[in-house]
């Protein structure tokens, strides 16, 4: 941007041109993340639905995704189970990833996604160029 000086002559304020530039591009690369985020959580969604035991129900159909926050996704599942001492449900998910006879899967479908995961992020931000 040009400012006129003392003498008439305009003078090009590069600070104020480099905020400028960079604005524009953490905005676009915002928006852009944003979607990596969504597209990379709803591919792990998928593989938890496939990994989840058979014959959990509803469990199986209970994987969702945040958006609460910018820049973070939450996976988790909303499925819950009995009460506990205090009172409250108890997530599914708890029970089968930790209990004496559970099943774990949770880690191990991540720990085998999370390549995939990471592509689909970068792969998504890359378009911004």
């Amino acid at each position: 941007m040009a400012r006129k000086t003392k003498s008439g002559r305009h003078q090009l304020n590069l600070a104020e041109e480099l905020k400028s530039v960079l604005g524009e591009y953490a905005s676009e690369l915002t928006a852009q993340k944003e979607i990596a985020l969504d597209k990379a959580s709803d591919y792990f969604v998928e593989k938890l639905e496939q990994a989840s035991p058979v014959d959990t129900g509803e469990f199986k159909k209970s994987w969702t995704r945040t958006t609460k926050y910018k820049g973070v996704r939450y996976v988790g599942n909303t499925a819950l189970a009995g009460k506990n001492k205090t009172g409250g449900n108890i997530p599914l998910s708890n029970i089968i990833e930790f209990s004496k006879n559970g099943k774990p899967f949770i880690r191990a479908t991540f720990e085998q996604n999370k390549d995939k995961i990471i592509d689909i992020i970068v792969d998504e931000l890359n378009k911004t160029k």
